[in-house]
């Protein structure tokens, strides 16, 4: 479980948490309702939703403030080099910054870059905005996405 992930359902922005491990049995556990509603699909839902145990914390105070450290560095360059820097140690900053730039060099760089800036952008706008731009930049990255690349189909 990721704590922002379980963060989103304790704060009022989703509904429901369902952890990635249970994705597949709710996949099932829908396919297999003769005639779907949306109580069906809430019923299912709740059945295999979460509720954070004790074990289950929400992040630290210290592990707060070395993610806001790492992620409030203005460009994703220097975001990049505090994450080797600190990666040389052993303690668990060390390991969450090697984890967090593995991943990190996963996805494409110019795309890192458009989320770090709509992140930028999004401080002070309301939750309605920010879905509102997170929608527009979603479609112009598909049309862009199709235009450099034809032969990708998407599928409805």
């Amino acid at each position: 479980m990721t704590f922002l992930t379980w963060n989103r359902s304790e704060h009022g922005i989703a509904s429901h948490y369902v952890p990635a491990r249970r994705i597949p049995d709710l996949v099932e556990r829908l396919s297999s309702v003769e005639e779907l509603s949306p109580d069906k699909v809430d019923e299912a839902i709740e059945e295999l939703s979460f509720e954070r145990s004790d074990s289950e914390e929400a992040l630290s105070m210290e592990q707060r403030v070395a993610i806001d450290t790492v992620f409030s560095l203005p460009t994703l360059d220097e975001i990049m080099s505090l994450l080797i820097e600190v990666s040389a140690g052993q303690d668990w900053f060390a390991l969450w910054a090697k984890s967090t730039r593995q991943q990190l060099l996963q996805r494409s760089p110019t795309m890192l870059r458009i989320a770090l800036e709509a992140i930028r952008r999004s401080e002070g706008m309301t939750l309605e905005n920010v879905l509102e731009m997170e929608m527009r930049l979603a479609r112009i990255t598909l049309v862009t996405l199709l235009r450099h690349f034809p032969e990708v189909k998407c599928r409805a």
